[in-house]
């Protein structure tokens, strides 16, 4: 299995005869954490260990896992009879809130404070400002993305007690704590969000913007003196030449959310050898995550159709769909609740009346194919992540396949690839020039940013291989082995 530390996304600068600069995009993610997990010394503990083994998304594993899992034994978790509810989609929303808030805040400050450092930023247009300064956040805003992640943590911890394959009694304090834990955690990320985000309530963002009172451009122009989202957004809407995707969109969510869909992506993660770390939906690469979710929402679609699928349109995309997570996820938690009391009233009350609300299917779908197989779908802050189980003839869990994400984003010739290498065009092969390779990796760092891997990338100039662990390079070279590290904050192997 490939160590944490070395599970990354490789982005291998090479140069080209005629003296210009061609990358090229690789990933030395494996599928060793699931076949771990479903080996006969781990699966026990396999729900735990999730938790611990993925540091970005530990809690959309952990719904996804015992979602296909339930799937296969007949019990597809949508069957909204229980007391288990909406919980876990809630949840799952509210790690994509916190998960979106530290990378829009914390790595867009992070991103443009290198850009201007090297003088990166394009030159305004004829007739507009001058790029403002960057923002810069105080060690206060960093503490208060920190304490969100901190109690994401605990909930991950208390829904890993919240066993849905478990035959004991369920303990109806444990369901109210965790409603408290999620109602507290989403009072918490709102502030941040309205502070550190938008600059505003998330509501009033989506209502001006859905009200046509500004456009993206115009929230961001108003805004990137003070909000480091809106800065880089502005400052990417700038680039004259911006790297643009020919890549097309995952199926919308009416088409995903059909055993046609379902049934071919399982047997295919069971059954095709590296289609989980390299995934593809009739014969092509697909675009996952936010843009492709929100690709017709009309003020997303503007932006789409002036800027294709471009690092722009993509962050646009992750600003526009966090600000519709806050009313998802309270409206999960209230479901939750009212389920909650209905299969568990308190002492001397009745149950409520059944409920008709929205199930949360937005977030969570599972199918189970035959018997023994169960595949679940659940939407992340990254995009589409999937887990597909089989299992042995005593129900014991045999096989697990994952597939996240960044799978999707850098698949081979997929988005990464393609926007990496447009980015990198315009630039000569740097050679020993250490100014011109950070300005290079910039520029590719800039062009992935609304790709968001889950590792870090990595940069290796002239293509050699670091060891037998890692995906092959492009092409192999004599020249000795240089790389540089552009992390996304804190990693875990998988998410």
């Amino acid at each position: 299995m490939t160590a944490p530390d070395e599970a990354a996304i490789h982005i291998h600068v090479l140069p080209k005869p005629c003296g210009k600069a061609s990358v090229c995009v690789s990933s030395t993610r494996t599928n060793g954490i699931a076949r771990m997990l479903a080996s006969p010394e781990h699966r026990a503990n396999a729900r735990r260990l999730i938790t611990l083994l993925y540091g970005l998304c530990p809690i959309a594993h952990l719904t996804a896992f015992d979602s296909a899992l339930l799937a296969a034994r007949g019990r597809p978790s949508e069957k909204r009879g229980s007391a288990f509810a909406a919980l876990p989609e809630a949840a799952v929303t509210a790690e994509a809130i916190v998960e979106n808030l530290r990378v829009l805040v914390c790595e867009s400050e992070k991103l443009e404070a290198k850009t201007a450092l090297l003088g990166g930023f394009a030159a305004p247009a004829e007739g507009e400002p001058p790029m403002p300064l960057t923002p810069i956040l105080g060690q206060e805003e960093h503490r208060q993305i920190g304490a969100l992640r901190a109690r994401l943590a605990l909930i991950a911890q208390l829904l890993v007690k919240l066993d849905p394959h478990s035959e004991e009694a369920l303990d109806p304090a444990l369901f109210r704590k965790l409603l408290d834990a999620l109602s507290a955690l989403l009072g918490e990320a709102r502030t941040a969000a309205s502070r550190l985000l938008f600059g505003m309530e998330p509501e009033a963002f989506l209502k001006n913007l859905h009200e046509r009172r500004f456009d993206l451009r115009g929230w961001a122009k108003s805004h990137a003196g003070t909000i480091p989202a809106a800065h880089l957004l502005l400052s990417l809407l700038a680039e004259p030449h911006p790297p643009e995707a020919d890549v097309q969109f995952l199926p919308e969510r009416s088409e995903i959310m059909t055993p046609d869909f379902a049934e071919e992506i399982a047997y295919r993660l069971l059954n095709d050898s590296g289609f989980d770390m390299a995934p593809f939906w009739q014969g092509s690469p697909r675009l996952t995550g936010a843009l492709s979710r929100m690709r017709n929402d009309p003020a997303v679609r503007n932006l789409l159709i002036s800027e294709g699928i471009s690092p722009a349109a993509l962050t646009g995309a992750r600003i526009v769909e966090t600000a519709g997570f806050f009313a998802r996820a309270e409206g999960l938690l209230n479901l939750s609740a009212k389920l909650i009391d209905r299969a568990m009233p308190k002492d001397g009350e009745s149950a409520p009346a059944a409920t008709t609300e929205e199930d949360g299917r937005n977030v969570l779908w599972t199918y189970g194919p035959e018997a023994g197989i169960g595949i679940s779908f659940v939407e992340t802050a990254r995009g589409l992540l999937m887990h597909a189980v089989k299992l042995s003839p005593s129900g014991e869990l045999q096989t697990l396949r994952i597939t996240s994400p960044t799978e999707w984003q850098f698949s081979p010739n997929g988005a990464g690839q393609r926007m990496a290498s447009l980015a990198a065009k315009s630039f000569l092969y740097p050679k020993d020039d250490m100014d011109d390779r950070a300005k290079l990796e910039n520029a590719v760092d800039r062009a992935l940013f609304g790709l968001d891997a889950c590792v870090p990338a990595v940069f290796q100039w002239n293509g050699i291989r670091r060891s037998k662990s890692e995906s092959k390079p492009c092409m192999n070279s004599p020249s000795p082995k240089e790389f540089s590290k552009s992390s996304n904050a804190p990693r875990a192997q998988m998410t």
